[in-house]
């Protein structure tokens, strides 16, 4: 390998220059051969390295490289915690609108009986009223309009006597034991009428 030439004045050993053309100067120029200015530049980085190893308080860069790998540990084990604590409260949120639902369900079902719904359909009464609430209209405004609407009349228990069929609850006389719809079936039938 060629070893290449750099001259400079002794005054600027730590920092090579390229020759120069004017002799002006009374110091002689020194030359460099470039494995020189690599051990300069060399010990020039050493320098630098220790200076800011010193600056951030590591004595060697192998003692930096260990404490940085510790920092980047210690830095995922507490996202790691982070999202644990995320994940417990998304679930207590989840449970606490859970339970916040099934109480105001259970708010609508107690409404709905005060109004008079029938017992045995209050659940699925209380289900329909609670999707038409909204701001303007509370479960008790929804569910009077709902026991005014004919076609909700079902969920409710028959306060008015008199009409025309069995209301809902009535069972057969005392008696009999069969229902009104078997005796006219069993009446077509000795009559010879098709059902």
């Amino acid at each position: 390998m060629e070893e290449n030439e750099v001259t400079t004045h002794p005054a600027e050993e730590s920092a090579p220059t390229a020759p120069s053309d004017t002799t002006s100067g009374t110091e002689p120029e020194k030359t460099f051969t470039q494995s020189e200015v690599n051990r300069l530049m060399k010990a020039e980085k050493e320098k630098s390295k220790t200076a800011i190893l010193k600056e951030l308080g590591v004595s060697d860069f192998k003692t930096a490289k260990e404490g940085l790998a510790k920092y980047f540990e210690t830095l995922e084990a507490s996202k790691s915690d982070l999202q644990k604590a995320t994940e417990t409260a998304s679930n207590y949120k989840q449970s606490l609108d859970t339970v916040s639902k099934e109480n105001d369900m259970l708010k609508a079902q107690i409404e709905a009986l005060s109004l008079g719904a029938n017992p045995e359909t209050v659940s699925e009464l209380a289900a329909i009223a609670a999707t038409k609430t909204d701001e303007n209209n509370d479960i008790k405004s929804v569910i009077n309009s709902l026991k005014e609407n004919a076609a909700y009349s079902g969920f409710f228990r028959k306060t008015e006597s008199g009409g025309t069929g069995n209301p809902i609850g009535n069972k057969p006389a005392a008696g009999i034991a069969e229902g009104y719809g078997e005796r006219l079936a069993k009446s077509r039938i000795a009559r010879g009428q098709k059902i």
